[in-house]
């Protein structure tokens, strides 16, 4: 099983740029989304039941890109044999956390959360397996 990680493209940057603002005119913004504006949108998604496919990914991104302003997180291409997909990946290691599908996943099984949680989860799971060394570099 080979992953290969690459750099966000000018495009792929540009299109994540364009989803992060759509993300805040979703949640009535003007900027970045806090954790307090992430958990409120994710409850109404969970609450009105949003199906818009697009929509869900924007919360996603929002979702990551808080990863992305706390600690040595950068977004990245990621690609293996099921596919290519959008990740934040922990600066010069092969460690990755996907939130767009840990968005997706919880708004299909309805889950009520706490993002604020999930984050500190999350970063307690990349704080320990980089203490482990068991991850490659890149």
């Amino acid at each position: 099983m080979s992953i290969e990680f690459k750099k966000l493209s000018t495009d792929e940057k540009n299109n994540l740029v364009r989803t992060l603002s759509y993300s805040a005119r979703i949640a009535g913004k003007d900027g970045a989304l806090s954790i307090s504006d992430v958990n409120s949108l994710y409850a109404s998604f969970i609450e009105e039941q949003i199906q818009d496919a697009g929509a869900r990914i924007a919360l996603g991104i929002a979702f990551g890109q808080l990863f992305a302003d706390r600690g040595d997180f950068e977004w990245v291409r990621v690609s293996d044999e099921y596919g290519e997909e959008t990740a934040l990946a922990v600066v010069g290691k092969k460690i990755t956390i996907f939130p767009i599908s840990m968005i997706q996943k919880r708004l299909e099984n309805r889950d009520k959360l706490n993002i604020e949680s999930l984050i500190i989860e999350t970063e307690m799971e990349v704080d320990n397996l980089i203490e482990s060394g068991n991850y490659q570099s890149r």
